[in-house]
């Protein structure tokens, strides 16, 4: 067993990284480590990890009847030595600390059980004592079958949650992850949850800690920094001051202690602060960099030398609010009114071993790429981890953060379940609140709406624990973020789209017109637009998601929006040209999801936010992530990431009151500027062109009719139908007043079944490039007619951008990543208004240019 060092506050902390080992036991045979077999068959760890990535990773087969079926047993003998630069400490008290246990835990050295714990969200220590009493004995940790637990007989609950695997989970503290088959694969959250380490007192030992940041005045302006913190060893002589530095900027402030009648040193106080730069999400942040300042705690003795210095999370100063008058749902960020458009995460690594801050931000940046500003953490996974929290402050993400309660009727009644969820709360908070990217503290997800759909009765619509006792003991905390009942709550019944926040599926499962997304007047979206979003690389007998409460799966959703989009039959097509009914299944999902964006984000629009279902796949397939399961974009990301932009175009249609431009500016900078526009025929040929003034304020958005930029009366629209579209697409240019491209947009307001072309009379050109150890090819596309929605297919390679329309005589570039030694070298471009693609072999063309270039 060697160890790791980690931080901590106020003491040294020593992760147990190494030499532990994994088996697999029957339910409820071995009770005691010393009952473990001899001939146990034990998988070596290089570190510890949940069950699920620990065995697949070392190449097991999957239990027969899964995971949960199961005892599972981790074990490590405890260092014999103490490292070198630990032995001045080596006589103190040792403490043994985890994150969490899941789920129905024990704790052993040798033959003696330390604790036992059922609850996966909280975390746990005890206490070891001086090495000798525990330096080279075993350390063995078991947890108990979750499947033998759930056949103890329990009251039935008030109605039930289709997609969970068992009713009376509802009276475990775990994760549904993994016992949702609908939504994620068969791998639920069993083992230890994050590092198990070795934690010993230094010279001052901080027990307990918290950092509330409130920012008060204007940018830049007045701060509020509150402290609470308590110690275990006489502080007598120390003082306490904390350092924030952000670049050149520095702020020292003194922090009293006080001494409580057993010894032990407190403190309480709020400092405030000046000049300092408030917190935004990137998509409001100057520069898209979210304010963060470097905080060190610093304790020093008058006369003596000693100066202790402790690096803490980064601070960040924003005031949230919540704003819910008039049945509004708008979420505030330093007094302005933000809209939140984001996606639900999956963890990432499906096997669920966490990620260090370096693989979230590669995980999270693909989010900040797209526009988004926000992610939720549903109730049926976990919550976020300290390097999660840490990566979403510095890019700038806003977090919705539920607690872990899902659809079920939860025992709201039962003492002991209540108690651990208190205490789940008291250690989960204190954590949270630190980080200024926590913006929602949600109470469960879709409970209410659960109980509606199967009929419960009204009364039980509002369950207790979520809306009198949660709010109690947040308020008991003095929390600093905005609670909110759950992501279903509002009106006169939960699931109202024009109160509060709800789960909008009318664009979707309920397979409702396009125009529902404004007739509903949503407010907020918790949930959206859930499809089955085809992957850039199909996957032969990839999964395909579903729900058992409705009928069909999401597929067939996402075939009846193909057949409203391209008047075409999708099983007819699928039969007869299965290549384009792939490609219209891209291209379906992507516009759909955009459309229902730009709908949302117009300046009359009531909707506040909306956060899609979801952004990341777990397992290969068409799932519901517009990033795929290795993480590579879909067509729908790069839809959305057109529609997202802080600075953004959209059309929409008005009837007979013609065509509305939309301009939207959520930066901090004015901007002055005009619009250039340019009609093209269903033919794809350039029809007509001209040009609106634009200005828009700070934070603002504008609306224009888009006939004013026409001397004469055009039916842009075509709601007159007096004969044939005037314009089957219409390319929109906002330049500001010195030239720069601030953002574009391409609409079809004659729809999206363009009629097709025999040739769009492509030029292609390829370079090369390198960017660090990565070889990169850059390709250029120029039609000689409009390209509708182009897909680049590029077996092996990510491409930039897909599902894009190419303006006639109008280079796109394109740059192709490989992902696979095997990378295609012959690749096709598609665009799915005509029938005849382009296939490009790229060493020829790369050959091509070279001689051109030497020539």
């Amino acid at each position: 067993m060697s160890l790791r060092p980690v931080e901590s506050v106020g003491a040294t902390a020593q992760v147990l990284a190494n030499g532990w080992r994994l088996c697999a036991l029957p339910a409820g045979v071995v009770t005691e480590p010393s009952a473990l077999p001899q001939d146990a068959d034990w998988v070596p760890l290089s570190d510890i990890v949940p069950v699920a990535a620990a065995w697949i990773g070392a190449g097991r087969a999957l239990p027969e009847a899964g995971f949960d079926s199961l005892d599972w047993c981790y074990q490590c003998t405890l260092p014999q030595a103490i490292p070198n630069a630990l032995a001045s400490s080596a006589d103190t008290g040792w403490t043994l600390r985890w994150p969490g246990l899941a789920t129905l835990a024990e704790v052993w050295l040798d033959d003696v059980c330390l604790l036992r714990s059922q609850n996966q969200f909280v975390p746990g220590s005890v206490n070891l004592g001086a090495p000798a009493t525990w330096a080279g004995r075993k350390l063995t940790l078991f947890f108990r079958s979750m499947e033998q637990a759930l056949q103890a007989r329990r009251p039935r609950p008030s109605w039930k949650a289709p997609m969970v695997r068992h009713q009376q989970l509802r009276w475990w503290r775990t994760s549904l992850f993994g016992r949702t088959p609908s939504w994620t694969p068969n791998l639920p959250v069993i083992g230890p949850t994050g590092p198990v380490s070795l934690q010993h007192a230094g010279p001052i030992q901080i027990t307990q800690w918290r950092v509330q940041s409130d920012w008060v005045g204007t940018d830049p302006g007045g701060a509020r920094l509150r402290l609470r913190g308590q110690g275990l060893a006489d502080h007598a002589g120390w003082q306490l001051s904390l350092r924030l530095s952000r670049g050149t900027e520095v702020h020292l402030h003194g922090v009293p202690l006080t001494q409580d009648a057993e010894g032990r040193w407190r403190l309480s106080t709020e400092l405030c602060l000046d000049g300092v730069t408030p917190w935004w999400p990137h998509t409001h942040a100057p520069s898209g960099q979210p304010a963060l300042y470097e905080a060190r705690l610093i304790w020093s003795r008058p006369g003596f030398s000693d100066r202790l210095e402790q690096l803490l999370s980064p601070i960040g100063f924003r005031r949230v609010r919540l704003d819910t008058a008039d049945n509004d749902f708008s979420i505030q960020i330093n007094g302005r009114p933000v809209f939140a458009r984001g996606a639900s995460l999956l963890p990432p690594q499906p096997l669920l071993a966490d990620l260090d801050d370096a693989g979230w931000r590669r995980a999270l940046q693909p989010y900040v790429d797209a526009g988004m500003n926000m992610l939720r953490l549903p109730g049926n996974i976990v919550y976020g981890s300290e390097a999660f929290y840490r990566c979403c402050d510095a890019l700038g993400l806003m977090v919705w953060q539920e607690f872990t309660f899902s659809n079920m009727d939860y025992p709201s009644d039962d003492p002991t379940f209540l108690e651990s969820v208190q205490h789940e709360i008291a250690s989960l908070v204190p954590r949270l609140e630190s980080h200024p990217s926590l913006t929602v503290l949600c109470g469960n997800s879709e409970v209410s709406q659960q109980a509606l759909m199967y009929a419960a009765p009204r009364a039980r619509w509002l369950p207790p624990l979520f809306n009198e006792l949660m709010p109690a003991w947040l308020s008991d905390m003095a929390i600093s973020v905005p609670y909110w009942p759950s992501s279903v709550h509002g009106g006169s019944f939960p699931c109202r789209a024009d109160i509060g926040t709800t789960s909008y599926y009318g664009v979707g499962v309920f397979l409702r017109p396009l125009e529902d997304a404004r007739r509903s007047g949503l407010r907020f979206a918790t949930e959206c637009l859930a499809f089955s979003n085809e992957p850039m690389e199909p996957v032969v007998g990839g999964w395909v998601p579903n729900d058992p409460a409705i009928t069909g799966n999401f597929a067939e959703v996402r075939d009846h929006y193909l057949q409203v989009l391209f008047k075409a039959d999708p099983v007819a097509l699928a039969a007869e040209s299965p290549q384009r009914y792939l490609d219209l299944n891209r291209v379906t999902s992507a516009e759909v999801m955009a459309a229902a964006f730009e709908e949302w984000r117009r300046d009359t629009s009531r909707c506040r936010g909306a956060l899609i279902w979801f952004g990341n796949d777990v397992q290969p397939g068409a799932g519901f992530g517009i990033l795929d399961h290795a993480g590579h974009p879909k067509a729908p990301y790069h839809a959305l990431r057109r529609a997202l932009r802080p600075r953004a175009l959209s059309f929409s249609d008005e009837g007979c009151n013609g065509l509305s431009l939309h301009a939207i500016n959520e930066t901090g900078e004015d901007v002055d500027g005009h619009v250039s526009l340019t009609l093209y025929r269903g033919d794809g040929l350039r029809a007509d062109g001209g040009q609106l003034p634009l200005s828009v304020g700070a934070w603002s958005t504008v609306t224009l009719p888009l006939e004013d930029a026409f001397e004469w009366f055009l039916d842009l629209s075509w709601a007159y139908r007096f004969g044939p579209p005037v314009a089957h697409v219409i390319a929109a240019r906002w330049l500001s007043a010195d030239g720069r491209v601030l953002a574009e947009h391409i609409g079809l307001p004659a729809g999206w079944d363009l009629p097709l072309q025999d040739d769009l009379g492509w030029e292609a050109s390829v370079q090369q490039k390198c960017e660090g150890d990565e070889d990169v090819l850059v390709l250029q596309l120029t039609p000689q007619r409009f390209a509708q929605s182009v897909l680049v297919d590029a077996p092996g390679w990510v491409a930039d951008d897909q599902a894009f329309h190419a303006l006639p005589g109008q280079p796109r570039v394109i740059e192709l990543r490989a992902v696979r030694p095997d990378a295609a070298r012959v690749i096709e471009v598609r665009a799915i208004n005509t029938l005849r693609a382009l296939r490009i072999d790229l060493d020829g063309l790369l050959s091509h240019n070279a001689s051109e270039s030497k020539a």
